[in-house]
């Protein structure tokens, strides 16, 4: 799929191979404000268990930072699962090469012998996605 209107193409002056410069390599004000936004939303705590586990709980998860510079994204449709009667569109989408790094604060209380109750926080960095 590409470009449905011949306007849409952008017109490329000299042959050879495709050059990289530093316009390309910039963020557009669009994908300034997405970053801003991700950045500074707030997730809901994630929490459940395990036969391990009598409970485990992520707090105050993060957006450190969020690159879209060299990420690809394509936006496919899914099927609908069985007995679902209601009409409906499923969509996925699937970044390549995203970047991003997480922070968050976790707590899990252990099901088993020593019942130990244990708490700490990470920072995950996403090279690829």
């Amino acid at each position: 799929a590409g470009p449905m209107d011949p306007e849409e193409l952008v017109q490329v002056a000299d042959r050879g191979p495709l050059r990289r410069s530093l316009a390309f390599m910039e963020q557009s004000p669009l994908l300034q404000v997405v970053q801003r936004k991700l950045c500074s939303a707030h997730f809901d705590d994630v929490s459940g268990s395990t036969e391990q586990l009598a409970s485990f709980g992520l707090r105050n998860l993060r957006v450190l930072w969020f690159d879209l510079r060299r990420s690809t994204s394509t936006l496919k449709k899914r099927s609908r699962p069985e007995g679902e009667e209601v009409p409906s569109t499923r969509l996925s989408l699937l970044l390549k090469h995203l970047k991003l790094q997480l922070s968050s604060e976790w707590d899990a209380e252990l099901a088993t012998f020593p019942y130990l109750n244990l708490a700490g926080s990470a920072q995950v960095t996403v090279r690829s996605l």
